[in-house]
């Protein structure tokens, strides 16, 4: 696990926010919104230990960030044994953030519609825009990479075959979108959406994957809805 966060901490940025990410404490919760901008790993360092209530991190609205900080973030998020929720979006190395949790769900607090997490393949970007693509053999080893350590970390309840069609897209702006099912049920019962990058409308555009959803994927781990403190 080591070997990859060091492989890849040199080689690769998700999509980065400019305003920095908000740590706020309710109750037993840490909720965490906005981009990862590189200073959280501090700002958990120093909240873990004066608020040994906390078992729960929600994800509420991420655009992603900075890939080695996400990383890190999920690894001592891991190490706690803490819970995780998505609550609004959660895109890009906030997925990553997003799967150190010992038990995984969605969250209240924005609609079913407007609730999911988008996976999409390593990019190296900046605060002024993207730059891709990565140099020659860059992408696809820092991909195999990073599906490894997504496997690993999602243990056989992965559907490995799918996480890689996300991970493997080779377009910046494109994302595997996995709903809040639970909540928003589609008539044709479709949560999970392939966007290649080029789409005009996302999602109305993109490619349907029926049968496939956030659990059976392995990126959740139940179908309770957790309850966002105030």
């Amino acid at each position: 696990m080591r070997r990859v966060l060091f492989l890849l901490a040199g080689q690769l940025v998700f999509a980065a926010a400019a305003v920095a990410m908000d740590f706020r404490v309710a109750g037993n919760q840490l909720i965490l919104s906005g981009g990862l901008t590189g200073d959280e790993l501090a700002k958990m360092r120093d909240l873990l230990p004066s608020n040994p209530q906390l078992d729960t991190v929600v994800l509420r609205d991420s655009p992603g960030g900075f890939t080695w900080t996400a990383l890190r973030l999920a690894e001592m998020i891991a190490d706690r044994g803490l819970r995780t929720a998505a609550s609004g979006f959660c895109m890009s190395a906030c997925v990553l953030i997003f799967l150190g949790g010992k038990e995984r769900h969605f969250a209240d607090g924005k609609e079913g519609n407007r609730t999911f997490l988008a996976m999409h393949t390593p990019v190296t970007s900046g605060f002024g825009g993207q730059s891709w693509p990565p140099a020659g053999t860059t992408l696809p080893a820092a991909q195999g990479e990073m599906l490894y350590w997504i496997s690993r970390r999602l243990g056989p309840r992965a559907d490995t075959s799918l996480l890689a069609r996300a991970v493997e897209n080779d377009h910046p702006q494109g994302f595997m979108y996995f709903f809040d099912y639970i909540r928003n049920k589609r008539p044709d019962g479709v949560s999970v959406f392939q966007c290649k990058g080029p789409e005009k409308r996302k999602i109305a555009d993109c490619e349907q994957l029926p049968g496939k959803n956030a659990l059976q994927a392995g990126l959740i781990t139940s179908e309770q809805i957790v309850a966002v403190n105030p």
